[in-house]
């Protein structure tokens, strides 16, 4: 079994965790590595006890994540932005302080719809959890970085079957890989995928043929978790976890 590139991750914080890749360009006029750092967007969308209610005043204008326990027992530690990473603007300042610290890329989390069916792209748009990536998409400074998509395909927002895969791969393709921003290796869009067990084999062998059709020479793809090349993957990378031996 061939071993799979390995993409230590190194450091977290909030919302974002950092992993490494190679870099795309020369060694000669840039690092050899490009960090990049994992964007779950839970701080957009509405709070789910925002109801109105006044014993959940405390959940007013909040985003989808947002708990009691951090409107209590940690009222003290609000975010200096706030808690809310919806705006345009934000999404702006975010991109200038990642860049300014070696940042190069946001790998944002990006969820099924609907799970376990066919695709929605309308679902798919109105997530919430996305809207940041979008924000990213059209913001003023976003040649400062670039993107990429970590699939979280869990409980919520599984993929399940060949023909599914293949609608996600058309979905990618269309809406992320041909924005000029979108990260690529060797000119490979790159794709992480979060609980890999869950991919389709021949899914992802009509990813790649239908990448080369759109004119790349394949894609990327990176398990997030343990994978092998034998299933269609090329690199892996982990989340939420430290670097460790064993790995394959």
């Amino acid at each position: 079994m061939k071993k799979l590139l390995h993409w230590p991750i190194v450091f977290s914080f909030c919302f974002l965790m950092l992993n490494i890749i190679p870099s795309m360009v020369s060694a000669k006029k840039t690092p050899r590595m490009k960090l990049g750092a994992y964007y779950f967007a839970g701080w957009a969308g509405k709070c789910p006890y925002d109801d109105g209610t006044p014993e959940n005043a405390w959940a007013k204008g909040m985003p989808s994540h947002f708990t009691k326990k951090l409107a209590t027992e940690f009222s003290g530690r609000t975010p200096i932005w706030g808690w809310r990473d919806d705006t345009q603007e934000l999404m702006e300042r975010q991109i200038k302080l990642a860049s300014d610290h070696g940042i190069g890329y946001f790998s944002f989390c990006w969820y099924w719809r609907d799970n376990k069916g066919p695709v929605n792209p309308k679902a798919i748009e109105a997530d919430s959890k996305h809207l940041p990536m979008s924000l990213f998409m059209k913001a003023r400074n976003n040649q400062l970085m670039e993107y990429c998509l970590l699939i979280a395909n869990h409980a919520g927002a599984e993929i399940v079957g060949t023909n599914a895969w293949k609608q996600a791969a058309d979905y990618w393709i269309e809406n992320y890989f041909k924005h000029p921003q979108y990260l690529k290796s060797e000119g490979k869009p790159v794709v992480m995928i979060f609980l890999p067990a869950g991919a389709d084999k021949d899914g992802l062998a009509y990813l790649q043929e239908a990448a080369r059709k759109a004119g790349f020479p394949g894609v990327l793809v990176a398990a997030c978790g343990n994978s092998s090349s034998e299933n269609g993957f090329q690199a892996q990378t982990l989340y939420n976890t430290k670097p460790r031996e064993g790995l394959n």
